[in-house]
């Protein structure tokens, strides 16, 4: 049964043009782990960004959004909807992304390989270096430099920086559900 259910997916994504006959099917290597806000204009500011590193690295990296709070589904479709967004969404109402990772704002990402190894965590470039405060010229690609080092075989140049953003606030009398994010 689990053969037939895993050739069947197969076959849909075959016929929709997901997936190529010339190539197999392979897990990425890397998950970028974003954690966004719907009404953040930094991460608002960001979405294009992401798009477009999704795009330079789409057969190796995943992007993942996930939102904090309790956020309503009419928020997130019209977020998916108005920036465009064709990488995964997550909400994370019971703050367990945030708890696992220590997230502390928007936009701030998690580079990771399979085995939850993290190799970079923080901002995605130095675009803004206060709130409200950018640069006009952006001249550190914190992420995509980490991708490239770990695609070729090295740590990192640099594994941390703060993120600038809205801080994620977490409700302090909430408990834990017990529930683990997958």
């Amino acid at each position: 049964m689990r053969n037939f259910i895993a050739i069947s997916c197969f076959l849909v994504s075959l016929l929709s043009g997901r997936v190529s006959v010339a190539q197999p099917m392979q897990e990425k290597a890397l998950t970028a782990i974003v954690f966004l806000s719907v009404d953040c204009p930094i991460s608002q500011k960001y979405v294009g960004e992401l798009i477009r590193i999704d795009s330079l690295f789409s057969s190796k990296v995943s992007i993942k959004g996930i939102l904090p709070g309790n956020v309503k589904k009419e928020e997130v479709d019209n977020f998916i909807q108005e920036y465009r967004i064709d990488f995964p969404i997550t909400v994370d109402r019971d703050f367990l992304w945030v708890k696992k990772y220590k997230a502390t704002a928007t936009p701030e990402v998690f580079l990771l390989n399979n085995n939850d190894h993290l190799y970079y965590q923080g901002a995605i470039d130095n675009w803004f270096f206060d709130l409200g405060k950018y640069r006009q010229q952006i001249t550190e690609h914190y992420l995509i430099d980490a991708i490239n080092a770990v695609l070729e075989g090295r740590e990192p140049a640099i594994s941390h920086t703060e993120s600038v953003g809205c801080i994620i606030q977490q409700p302090s009398s909430k408990k834990s559900s017990g529930k683990r994010p997958g």
